[in-house]
Formats: C-alpha cells, sequence, structure tokens
C-alpha cells in the first residue's frame, strides 16, 4: 500500500488499520513523504504482528547525488522513524 498523501496522524493510523484488516501486508514509504514516522505508529498499532509486515522505503535523488554519505544518512533515519 503506498501512503504518499497521508500526514495526518489520524488519516494515517486508520488507513493503515484498514489496510491490515482487509490483508495488506506490504507498505511503501519514503522520506520524501515526510511522514514515515507516523506510518510507523500506524503500523505499531494495527494488530498485525512486525514478522508479518513487509515495509519498503526509497532513498530519495538528492541523496543519492550527495554521495553515499546522505545516502547511508537517510537509510538510518528511515529505520529510526
Amino acid at each position: 500500500m503506498g501512503d504518499f498523501y497521508s500526514n495526518r496522524i489520524t488519516d494515517v493510523t486508520a488507513i493503515i488499520k484498514q489496510a491490515a484488516d482487509a490483508g495488506f501486508r506490504s507498505f511503501d514509504c519514503a522520506s520524501f513523504y515526510e511522514n514515515e514516522a507516523l506510518v510507523g505508529v500506524g503500523l505499531k498499532n494495527c494488530g498485525v504482528p512486525r514478522s508479518e509486515l513487509y515495509i519498503g522505503s526509497k532513498v530519495w535523488s538528492a541523496a543519492i547525488d550527495s554521495g553515499p554519505d546522505a545516502v547511508y544518512a537517510q537509510c538510518m533515519q528511515t529505520l529510526q522513524e
């Protein structure tokens, strides 16, 4: 499930809960969307064990253009959120 336009906590948690209840287990994120922390909260509270969830993210081109340290920093931020 993509979550590009989700940036309010009530929307994100409700959408993720509904998706999880419908059987979704794959969630697509990106730090560019500026909502990874909200998605993390939604996933923690959706009632599905973490071991059953697949969470993907992307490194934005600005980080890639800035070099390996910027890519690493963006990956670490994603993992924290």
